[in-house]
C-alpha cells in the first residue's frame, strides 16, 4: 500500500493530500501515484511482513526516482485492563504510525484503523512490523474511555513490552437546546 504526504505548494493552488492507503501491486516494487500538484512530498510504503516506511523529501518539479528500504521495524507487547485489574477483551489498539493523517493541519491525529489488533481473551496485544522511532497507540472499547500512550521507543528486531493500561470508563452529557 501507498500514501502521500504534502509538505509544501511550489505553485497554484495548496490542495489537500488524501490521507487514505491505495493498493498497488507489482513483482519489482515500482509504483506511481498522482500528487495534487507541484511540490515537495514524501512518499509511505506499507506491504505484510514489513513496517512501513517514509521516503526522503521528493521535490515534483526534480524528475528523480524514490527508492524505499523495506525491513521488520520492531513489535510492542502488552496487556490492556480495567479500573480493577480484570482484562479488557476485543480493545483494538491502533498505531498512530499507519493510521495517522498526513495532512499537516491534523499532524498527529488518527483518521483509521489501519495498522490495528484488538486484545485476546486475556486482554493481551501484540503489534508487529513497527516502525523504528517513537510510536504512539490509541486504545479504543466500545465500554471505555479510549486511552493514547505516547513515545513508545522502537526498535528494530526487538520487542518492546509496555506496562499493563488501564482504561477508565467515560462520561456521558445530556442537555437540552
Amino acid at each position: 500500500k501507498i500514501r502521500v504526504k504534502k509538505q509544501k505548494t511550489h505553485r497554484g493552488q495548496n490542495y489537500v493530500q488524501d490521507s487514505n492507503w491505495t493498493e498497488f501491486r507489482n513483482k519489482k516494487g515500482i509504483f506511481e501515484i498522482e500528487t495534487v500538484g507541484p511540490g515537495i512530498y514524501m512518499v509511505q510504503i506499507s506491504a505484510e511482513g514489513y513496517s512501513s516506511q517514509w521516503s526522503a523529501e521528493i521535490d515534483t518539479d526534480n524528475n528523480t526516482t524514490v527508492l524505499i528500504k523495506m525491513n521488520k521495524g520492531g513489535t510492542v507487547t502488552g496487556k490492556i485492563v480495567d479500573s480493577e485489574g480484570a482484562p479488557v477483551v476485543d480493545a483494538m489498539v491502533i498505531p498512530l504510525s499507519a493510521a495517522g493523517s498526513t495532512s499537516m493541519c491534523s499532524k498527529g491525529k488518527f483518521i483509521s484503523t489501519e495498522g490495528s489488533v484488538k486484545t485476546d481473551n486475556l486482554g493481551c496485544f501484540i503489534l508487529s512490523n513497527l516502525p523504528e522511532g517513537n510510536e504512539t497507540l490509541k486504545v479504543s472499547h466500545t465500554d471505555y474511555a479510549y486511552k493514547i500512550i505516547s513515545d513508545i521507543p522502537i526498535k528494530i528486531d526487538h520487542v518492546t513490552p509496555l506496562e499493563p493500561i488501564t482504561m477508565g470508563h467515560g462520561a456521558v452529557i445530556e442537555g437540552f437546546v
